[in-house]
């Protein structure tokens, strides 16, 4: 687990406000199983070949250290490399990394459940995740 401080570009203020809000970005935009369909589409739409495996991030948004790094542990037992950023405004962000996944929307919808349970265990929020082209 990889600790910074202070590392707050607008995108965290973004985070901070949605999780303030009782939100996550992702359901501010749309919901859940949409959300994981357009990100494959786009991933497609940029030429990814997705039964090459390939780097997944997802990302929370946590409360305090010790429910971040309480999460983090979790994760990083279940095969993630985590890194925890704490944001200038108070909370903390986690991005959560998976080498060698094959994408698809079963194997997606199945990681962000796993994600999304453990946030909510610990008082945080699921935000997302992102893949490599």
């Amino acid at each position: 687990m990889i600790n910074r401080k202070d590392s707050s570009p607008e995108s965290h203020r973004e985070i901070l406000d949605a999780f303030k809000r009782d939100q996550s970005l992702s359901s501010v935009v749309v919901g859940g199983d949409d959300m994981d369909a357009i990100m494959i589409r786009q991933l497609e739409a940029q030429g990814s070949d997705l039964r090459e495996p390939r780097d997944v991030q997802l990302k929370v948004f946590m409360p305090t250290s010790a429910t971040s790094k309480l999460a983090a542990e979790t994760l990083e037992r279940d095969g993630f490399e985590v890194v925890i950023d704490t944001c200038s405004e108070g909370g903390f962000l986690l991005t959560a990394e998976m080498n060698g996944v094959v994408i698809d929307l079963p194997v997606m919808l199945a990681l962000r459940a796993k994600v999304r349970a453990l946030a909510q265990k610990h008082g945080g929020r699921y935000d997302g995740w992102c893949a490599t082209i």
